[in-house]
């Protein structure tokens, strides 16, 4: 594992576990299969670059319903926005793990086009 995936397993872990009660179970695959929703975000500064997240649509409802502590049924409207928050505080967290006391500045998180189904 390279040092930039182990820093993002690590924040991926931190944000699961302290804001959508969730967790990393693993290296993830890309499966086109069924609606994702994806959210990224830019930064500059110190360094620049983006971030994306890529979420099938049935993990965005849970943890929509996590992080609202609300049932996954009471929830299908809040998972584009906790997808977006998701982008947003992963890339805080990582930019902090990345270089700490770095200069960022983040871009407002942006919903990007949902990926296609087959």
């Amino acid at each position: 594992m390279s040092e930039m995936e182990d820093l993002l397993c690590c924040a991926a872990e931190e944000v699961l576990e302290t804001m959508f009660y969730s967790a990393v179970f693993g290296p993830g695959t890309e499966s086109a299969e069924g609606p994702h929703w994806c959210a990224g975000v830019t930064y500059q500064g110190s360094r620049g670059g983006a971030l994306a997240v890529s979420l099938p649509q049935s993990t965005a409802m849970a943890l929509a319903a996590a992080f609202l502590g609300e049932s996954v049924e009471s929830a299908p409207e809040a998972q584009v926005p906790t997808v977006i928050e998701l982008a947003n505080v992963l890339c805080g967290v990582l930019l902090g793990r990345m270089e700490e006391g770095g200069q960022f500045v983040i871009a407002p998180p942006q919903r990007k086009p949902r990926k296609a189904s087959p």
